[in-house]
């Protein structure tokens, strides 16, 4: 009769492999659970749509729509390794819950610095898809027209906001409109108006 000699460490490694192959199959179920709520870092809402640098200061644009849409300017300024100084400017469009083209456009200012001549003024404009243009008068008595975009595929795909045309950028100074035309594609005049009452002096 054959015999085997006993080897009295197989059952210690054999435990041991078994041991790590269940802590591999158990890590490898909470990663599938883990990029399942992988969404959920977006569960906000918030798109954003355009940012940048402009001396000192970062600024941010960002919309979202829960009950009506949304926009949000972010600017912030870093004043040491560890410490920052941070501005959030936020409105919403009316009761109505959507954009119209012939309604006023939904505009954000935030503005960084101090006294009445801010360092730089960060901007979003928000406005119907039937809205091409925007032809604005400043208050220094200069004339602009913003261009207007639209999401990309992958922001309309993560965004709760609808479907809209914006412009977001920022200014060394002050940003101050006075008057306001919103035209169709064909040049209609579809809204116009003066800007809101608050006062470029105040945002600061």
């Amino acid at each position: 009769m054959l015999s085997y000699a006993k080897n009295p460490g197989f059952g210690s490694r054999f435990r041991f492999a078994w041991g790590v192959l269940a802590l591999t199959a158990a890590a490898l179920i909470g990663l599938t659970f883990a990029s399942g709520k992988a969404p959920a870092a977006h569960a906000s809402g918030w798109i954003a749509l355009d940012g940048g640098r402009l001396g000192a200061y970062q600024w941010s644009v960002k919309a979202k729509s829960s009950t009506s849409p949304c926009l949000l300017v972010g600017i912030k300024k870093q004043l040491g390794p560890f410490s920052f100084q941070r501005g959030r400017y936020r409105n919403c469009a009316g009761s109505s819950g959507r954009l119209a083209a012939t309604e006023p456009p939904l505009i954000v200012r935030g503005a960084a610095g101090t006294g009445l001549r801010p360092r730089l003024t960060a901007v979003g404009l928000m406005v119907s898809p039937a809205v091409r243009r925007v032809r604005i008068l400043l208050s220094d008595g200069s004339r602009t027209t913003l261009p207007l975009e639209r999401l990309s595929s992958k922001q309309a795909r993560r965004s709760r906001a609808g479907s809209f045309r914006y412009a977001a950028f920022s200014v060394r100074g002050q940003w101050c409109p006075e008057r306001l035309v919103a035209q169709s594609a064909t040049g209609r005049t579809l809204w116009e108006g003066g800007a809101d009452s608050q006062s470029c002096a105040a945002e600061h």
